[in-house]
């Protein structure tokens, strides 16, 4: 996932925590559903003719999310899902002249979700990397983000990536932070600890089930703030990752209309101006 940018997990989900002012959107250029995605989205299958005529024939545009990665999606009052890609979202779906219907599953569900025809576009603070360009067709970057390491505060034993050697640590499922951490070849770790959503790794480290926790940098303030007695170690990068959209393979027609949307919504400054506003709604 990528970069800009519970109290227990339950409340932060009161406080609409559910799901990565250090995160900057490039400078250059609604209902949910639990964790299975809408039977109901605009198309099936793979990509074939015009996504955006399937589209405004279907009068939808489908967004595949996972709600606990605030402020970027997260579940506000009455579990209507909110956040800075819903709204980006919701103003491709106004280009397109179409309604925005958004369904929230898991992270590691999303990809294989779009390809099958389950929706349109994937719009989830997902950060691009090698192996997803492989799978999906991404947007044009819209965010700026880094991972960092947030430990518990007074914790001197971790100051740098190499000290995450042999120490549980805590990520959510398959992000770029899993990735990162899962992978020996960056750092030998004792155990990597996944869990559905952001806010549950973080409680895993308040509670002593973790010795740190790897997290985006805007989602890692979010948390940390909401949680207390948590810091992050806003000097040691561990990655410097660009959050997309993702489509269909083959869908051109569709990526132009995205790309024209995040475009201008970076040119005008309105991706920060979603971020700073969000990162206060999230809260509660």
């Amino acid at each position: 996932m990528k970069k800009w940018m519970a109290l227990a997990v339950s409340a932060i989900l009161a406080l609409g925590l559910v799901a990565c002012g250090g995160g900057n959107a490039p400078s250059a250029a609604a209902s949910t559903g639990g964790n299975a995605p809408s039977a109901a989205a605009s198309t099936g299958g793979a990509a074939t003719g015009s996504k955006v005529e399937a589209i405004k024939a279907a009068g939808k545009l489908v967004m595949l999310t996972n709600a606990e990665f605030p402020p970027f999606e997260y579940l506000a009052e009455g579990g209507v899902a909110a956040g800075v890609d819903v709204e980006l979202a919701q103003k491709i779906a106004d280009e397109l002249g179409v309604e925005l219907e958004v369904v929230n599953m898991d992270f590691d569900g999303l990809i294989l979700a779009l390809q099958s025809g389950k929706g349109d576009i994937v719009a989830a603070g997902m950060s691009i990397d090698e192996e997803r360009k492989q799978q999906v067709d991404f947007s044009t970057p819209y965010v700026d983000t880094t991972l960092y390491i947030m430990v518990r505060e007074g914790d001197e034993s971790i100051a740098s990536i190499e000290d995450l050697a042999g120490k549980k640590v805590a990520v959510q499922e398959a992000t770029t932070s899993d990735l990162f951490i899962s992978d020996p070849g960056n750092v030998e770790v004792g155990e990597v600890l996944k869990f559905k959503a952001s806010a549950e790794a973080a409680s895993a480290l308040k509670g002593g089930m973790a010795d740190a926790v790897v997290m985006d940098d805007l989602t890692a303030k979010n948390v940390a703030s909401a949680l207390g007695g948590l810091t992050i170690l806003d000097t040691v990068e561990v990655a410097h990752e660009q959050y997309a959209m993702a489509v269909q393979k083959g869908g051109d027609d569709l990526l132009a209309v995205v790309n024209k949307v995040l475009e201008e919504a970076v040119a005008q400054d309105a991706v920060n101006a979603l971020i700073s506003e969000h990162m206060e709604l999230s809260k509660g």
